[in-house]
């Protein structure tokens, strides 16, 4: 006889099959009435040729019964979870039901929707109008600039609002980000030196020293080529460190070190590869390998990750930078988090004013806060990350002067200050930073509201004029003015491709073909001053730059241009860009978001085959660029 899962119903007689239930799910049967698998699964236990009696088959369909009634509730449950999360801007709902339960969604469809999940809240303005509630503007409220989060099992990921790859619709899944890279950019000195473990021995570290004329050259370049746009040092006073430093009279000689092979490798990897090449006889990969293991080897000797000294500070900001110039931007949104607790642990978010230090302290403090706040800026505009800053911050920019009114003494008086107006030596970061806070104010304001933005956009770029961008004719002014130029362009193009993009698509869509041209017009501004100043070793400052969002756009909008000159243009700048950026000593070549834009370009071109073969050695049809 069948028996229910009741504790009077057990016989402990073994039968010779295993039970109906237990071989479809092709388990071991214990072949008892009822079987331990159907006892403790609470379920009917049916053996071959039995014939459950009325009573116990009603039992037995009541208990399914009741089971899929809680099943069914439960997926009402997760359901409604999904609406509340799956929430589009325009605030339309998107959930999947199964085909197979009405009213239910599905497994596959479930942990497909929750694997992926964009969370952004939809913005109203009349809900700020009403009489009979009072309400707080969506742009003024925490929930309002909620980002996007992803996640799948064991992965989990949150990217800013303006996130590039979040306002490219045509990127259907995020989660290629969770992608491992192709090539793994941090080595295990960082997880050790963290943990308080010494790194590896290496086999030679003779390698990442240079000779004296060597370190000489390499110092004079950094503050040519390099400095100028940091502004953390000063020469004259880096000069008489590295003097003491060498005759062993400098106090902590380990955290200057650090400092050295910092700055060592920023200036190789600032430089052209023909210019390292006939400088130093080695190619700049090599050199670039040899000295960022050098540094990383003086960084982890010195525990960088706990200090409290200036030097390694400075090192570690400087190394930071050569993360950003690399495009490598986990290994950069890691380090500026670490270096951000660090800055606030040292207090150099505080502005110095506020203590007995010397006009020449404060103005050294100030510095280092100041880059710290631009690199924060560059993470937000390029990789989707939210500013790590404190909301105490209130340390205010460097002075602006030039550097040889100092007085770089921690004993100088307050007289000694110099001040000056117009063009200085520190006004490319002072732009810099202004834009950077500028990047961190259009942050707080509702992704939707694109009149305000543009309306601070608008203000900054009159500030910097009247500021800090006087035209003097000497080239410092133009690498700033062109700086500038493209960063608020960077900007103003996600406010507009976000504009377009909730505009109801039009046949003739005069909107989005304008952001398809500004897009374009960027991309040109990069090249264009990157050969602009390649005679000053300033290229750097563009071409290590990839406008993420400006080649989504231009990819993605070329299938629908119309305009033959446009199209060659674009063209010309998807080649130019991907030339660049592809190739294989680059290491952004291998991380998934770049894996991002190689999806949609392969998509415009067809045969992923075929894009991916261009890529090693992409041909143009002309070698000029397309005239405007």
């Amino acid at each position: 006889m069948a028996s229910l899962n009741t504790s009077d119903d057990i016989h402990t007689s073994t039968l010779a099959k295993p039970c109906i239930s237990c071989r479809k799910r092709k388990v071991k049967c214990s072949k008892t009435r009822p079987c331990s698998n159907c006892f403790r699964a609470k379920q009917l236990c049916l053996y071959d040729g039995d014939e459950p009696e009325p009573h116990i088959a009603r039992q037995g369909i009541e208990r399914y019964s009741s089971t899929d009634g809680e099943v069914r509730e439960r997926l009402a449950r997760l359901e409604k979870l999904m609406e509340m999360m799956v929430v589009r801007e325009n605030g339309e709902v998107t959930t999947r039901r199964s085909p197979e339960i009405a009213g239910a969604p599905s497994v596959a469809a479930a942990q497909d929707t929750l694997s992926h999940v964009t969370h952004r809240p939809s913005f109203s303005p009349s809900l700020s109008q009403s009489s009979h509630t009072k309400t707080t503007p969506p742009f003024e409220t925490s929930s309002a600039l909620v980002g996007q989060i992803l996640f799948q099992e064991l992965h989990s990921a949150y990217f800013d609002s303006d996130f590039w790859a979040g306002l490219v619709t045509e990127i259907e899944d995020l989660r290629r980000l969770f992608d491992p890279p192709l090539n793994q950019s941090s080595p295990s000195w960082v997880s050790l030196s963290t943990l308080g473990m010494s790194p590896p021995p290496s086999t030679d570290l003779s390698s990442g020293h240079p000779t004296l004329e060597e370190s000489n050259l390499l110092c004079k370049l950094f503050f040519k080529t390099v400095n100028p746009f940091v502004r953390v040092l000063h020469e004259a006073h880096f000069g008489k460190e590295l003097d003491r430093y060498r005759r062993g009279r400098l106090d902590l000689p380990r955290e200057f070190e650090a400092l050295l092979s910092a700055i060592y490798l920023l200036t190789i990897n600032s430089l052209r590869p023909e210019i390292v090449q006939r400088a130093f006889s080695t190619s700049k990969s090599t050199l670039v390998v040899q000295y960022q293991y050098a540094c990383q080897s003086a960084l982890a000797k010195v525990d960088f990750y706990k200090t409290d000294k200036v030097h390694t500070f400075q090192a570690l900001i400087h190394y930071l930078t050569f993360l950003f110039q690399q495009n490598l931007y986990q290994d950069a949104k890691a380090f500026l988090g670490v270096a951000s607790r660090l800055a606030q642990n040292m207090g150099h978010h505080r502005d110095p004013s506020y203590f007995p230090y010397s006009p020449w302290v404060c103005e050294i403090r100030r510095r280092i806060w100041n880059h710290l706040c631009c690199l924060d800026a560059m993470a937000l505009s390029f990789y989707g990350a939210e500013s790590c800053l404190p909301a105490t911050s209130d340390a205010q920019p460097p002075q602006n002067a030039n550097e040889i009114d100092w007085r770089t003494s921690r004993f100088a008086t307050p007289s000694t200050v110099p001040s000056s107006s117009g063009f200085t030596d520190m006004t490319f970061t002072l732009a810099h930073r202004a834009i950077a806070d500028t990047t961190r104010s259009l942050a707080r304001v509702h992704p939707l509201d694109f009149e305000r933005k543009e309306a601070i956009l608008r203000e900054i770029e009159a500030d910097l004029h009247n500021n800090y961008l006087l035209d003097t004719g000497n080239p410092s002014y133009r690498v700033a003015a062109a700086f500038a130029e493209v960063r608020i362009a960077s900007l103003r193009l996600s406010n507009r491709h976000r504009q377009t993009q909730k505009a109801t698509p039009q046949p003739l869509d005069l909107g989005r073909h304008q952001v398809f041209i500004a897009a374009i017009e960027l991309l040109e501004a990069f090249e264009y001053h990157s050969k602009t100043f390649a005679s000053n070793n300033w290229e750097w400052i563009f071409s290590t730059i990839i406008p993420w969002l400006a080649l989504a756009i231009v990819l993605t909008s070329l299938p629908r241009a119309t305009q033959q000159s446009d199209i060659d243009r674009a063209q010309w700048q998807i080649n130019v860009n991907f030339q660049r950026f592809s190739d294989p000593k680059m290491p952004v070549s291998g991380t998934p978001m770049w894996k991002l834009l190689v999806q949609l370009r392969e998509n415009i071109q067809g045969s992923p085959a075929q894009s991916l073969e261009s890529q090693g050695n992409i041909t143009v049809a002309s070698t000029q660029p397309p005239q405007n």
